[in-house]
């Protein structure tokens, strides 16, 4: 079975020395790391039994690197994944795979980490999320050799487990703050940071498949994508809406409402300056789309 492991630092603190320190506690006998990737603000490893030997998938673009690490994918079809991703975006991981997997994909352009992690489960990947750091790995020590030393067990989590047996309840790690990644999820961690996805088996609509390819944001999944990235290149609340027919407003209306209904319609209301629901109200068309994007934007750069 291969090993992944790497993080986001955006105190930019870690450099070689963490590729050495948890490719050792991974047991690569710190000869892993000079096959991965290492920035001031990334690192990415990996180690297995892939065509490609121990090296990340690599493709450079004008704009920026996408480098790519799993276990359970093959060198061949990593490349036509970081193809598909750069034409399609994220929607494109989790349809492409089969079978059992995780995998850490760096978009230097953007500036994401995003884990994804197959169905099944039967993969393992854990993470940790701190003040500054992001870090995750095949295997949890691989996480702790970044931590600091003093790190210890999470008694809460070690009594569940113990009250529990013999029942099969085990906790999803017994140290502090360290995470099993939930099975069937994808999650982009950015300078705003994170959002999550759920895999679809959906196939990407294509000419050839029936489907309508338009760039029109039809589910969650594309909708937040588009909010996020407009919001990267503006770097101020800015939702550009492809022009669409009224039953194609409609459908995106009712996204809108349902992802701001999972925030706090008080914050959403301070932000309006009037109830958040009231201000919606007042327009219409695409002026209520734009508002209602920029207001989901808005929330997220309150939140930084």
């Amino acid at each position: 079975m291969g090993q992944i492991g790497g993080w986001m630092d955006r105190g930019g603190g870690l450099l070689g020395d963490g590729m050495i320190r948890m490719s050792r506690a991974l047991g690569w006998n710190g000869a892993g790391w000079q096959e991965g990737y290492c920035t001031t603000a990334f690192g990415l490893l990996e180690q297995g039994k892939r065509a490609c030997g121990r090296r990340p998938v690599y493709r450079a673009t004008p704009f920026g690197n996408l480098i790519l690490v799993a276990d359970g994918i093959t060198e061949g079809e990593g490349e036509a994944l970081l193809e598909a991703y750069q034409k399609r975006g994220i929607s494109s991981l989790a349809r492409m795979l089969q079978g059992s997997f995780a995998l850490a994909l760096l978009d230097e352009m953007r500036g994401e980490l995003i884990l994804s992690r197959s169905r099944d489960g039967k993969t393992p990947l854990y993470y940790r999320e701190e003040r500054y750091r992001l870090s995750f790995s095949s295997q949890i020590k691989g996480i702790l050799a970044l931590s600091d030393p003093s790190d210890s067990v999470d008694q809460n989590a070690l009594q569940a487990y113990l009250h529990a047996f013999p029942q099969k309840a085990e906790p999803t790690s017994l140290y502090s703050g360290v995470l099993e990644f939930p099975s069937g999820q994808t999650t982009v961690w950015n300078r705003l940071g994170r959002v999550t996805v759920a895999q679809s088996k959906e196939q990407i609509p294509t000419k050839e498949n029936g489907g309508n390819p338009c760039v029109i944001p039809d589910s969650r999944e594309m909708l937040l994508r588009q909010l996020y990235e407009n919001l990267m290149v503006h770097d101020t609340p800015f939702f550009e809406i492809p022009s669409c027919k009224k039953k194609e407003q409609r459908q995106m209306e009712a996204l809108l409402w349902a992802i701001l209904a999972e925030h706090d319609p008080v914050k959403l209301s301070d932000l309006c300056g009037k109830s958040y629901e009231q201000r919606i109200k007042e327009l219409s068309g695409t002026e209520r789309l734009r508002f209602m994007g920029m207001l989901y934007q808005a929330n997220l750069l309150c939140r930084q």
